[in-house]
């Protein structure tokens, strides 16, 4: 189904839910327990999980009504939050990236994945000045089954389910691309990358020219060299001082991509904001989404790569 099809079908969802129990809409039914019936607690968690999907498929909507001038594009859309909403046109344009978001992030929170395209989007126009907005492309892949929380974010299976569907995702591109071939970077933040892992991995192939894993807290493989990556592609990695994210790697998901051990080709980030007094410098979430902050050099990294330019700032080995 279209956008215009599903967007019809969960408003009749919404419509059949509320209509089971026309009179439970101003609240629960009365009753002497305190707490709300069962019945009422099961119907109500349906209608919300409709009411949920539509503002998604509004989000998406909304997405796509960009007015800057360059288009936007819808590449996949389900019934199961699945979609895929392109920053330019990956069929022509000569330097193309998928940028896969990572825990939490459903169709309703959309936009701040695609505030991150388009600022990656922008870094690349910035650092390759030879290109062209129609040059470009950048993808906000959200084509897998996301971790909505951390209990379930210490889980491989979302990526392992998956990695499969970006691999063709990928493979597509290339099918579909129109002219010569273009160059290719997947990003994938936080838990983005453990499915980028997963994509690349298990008998997966992943045809790319770069992978850079932002924020990762493991790939499900030890060695960078262990991923089925494109002939001479490249695999980056980089993590802010201040991520809570170092707290979590090397555990369920796999090696740390930023070690020396695992092989990819460190970037420099900024540390990112911490919490707590100045003398513990704790970990902050601002700094697990603070990479695509104006200024980070980790940003002015993705933007030359994507851009088919050698990143500005690689931090040395053993750095």
């Amino acid at each position: 189904m279209n956008l215009a099809e599903l967007t019809q079908s969960a408003q009749a969802d919404i419509d059949r839910i509320a209509a089971e129990h026309p009179n439970w809409a101003a609240g629960p039914p009365v009753s002497p327990n305190p707490n709300p019936p069962a019945a009422y607690r099961e119907w109500r968690g349906r209608l919300d999980a409709a009411r949920h999907q539509l503002d998604g498929l509004a989000t998406v909507q909304a997405e796509l009504q960009s007015n800057d001038g360059t288009p936007r594009l819808l590449g996949l859309l389900d019934d199961q939050g699945r979609a895929a909403v392109s920053i330019g046109n990956p069929d022509t344009a000569s330097h193309s990236a998928t940028f896969v978001p990572g825990t939490g992030q459903d169709l309703v929170r959309m936009p701040y994945s695609t505030e991150d395209a388009e600022a990656m989007f922008q870094a690349a126009l910035r650092a390759n000045q030879d290109l062209a907005p129609e040059d470009l492309s950048v993808t906000t892949w959200m084509g897998y089954d996301r971790p909505m929380d951390l209990f379930d974010a210490a889980s491989p299976d979302f990526a392992r389910g998956g990695g499969a569907d970006l691999a063709a995702f990928q493979e597509g591109m290339r099918v579909t691309h129109e002219g010569g071939q273009s160059v290719n970077t997947v990003i994938g933040h936080s838990y983005g990358s453990t499915l980028v892992g997963a994509a690349a991995s298990g008998g997966n192939e992943l045809e790319v020219d770069n992978v850079i894993a932002v924020g990762s807290p493991g790939m499900l493989v030890d060695q960078a060299a262990d991923l089925g990556l494109g002939a001479g592609a490249d695999v980056y990695a980089t993590r802010a001082r201040f991520d809570p994210i170092n707290l979590a790697t090397g555990f369920t998901l796999g090696s740390s991509p930023t070690t020396d051990g695992f092989g990819a080709i460190q970037l420099q980030a900024a540390a990112g904001p911490n919490t707590g007094p100045p003398i513990l410098d704790l970990p902050s979430i601002a700094a697990h989404s603070s990479y695509w902050d104006q200024g980070n050099p980790a940003l002015r990294n993705m933007g030359a790569i994507i851009g088919g330019m050698p990143p500005p700032h690689i931090v040395p080995p053993g750095g």
